[in-house]
């Protein structure tokens, strides 16, 4: 029950952030979910996946942060 509320919690705050920022800058923090899930399964049931997991997380994780730099880039140069 505890697990369901906060994750009910954890999805409305990440709505109200995604509703204040630019979608680029929110991501890599959305992103962070999955290692921290991993983390979690490892901590409490002792479940550690395969390697492949790891660097699809960091591939997606690289990619949110490459083009969350390129935004505020974007954003700095005068118009």
């Amino acid at each position: 029950m505890l697990a369901g509320l906060l994750t009910a919690v954890a999805q409305y705050f990440l709505t109200l952030a995604y509703a204040a920022a630019d979608a680029a800058y929110v991501q890599p923090f959305d992103d962070l979910k999955l290692p921290l899930n991993v983390f979690a399964g490892w901590l409490f049931f002792g479940y550690a996946p395969a390697g492949y997991l790891w660097l699809g997380a960091a591939l997606i994780l690289s990619a949110s942060l490459f083009i969350m730099r390129n935004e505020m880039r974007r954003e700095r140069k005068p118009a």
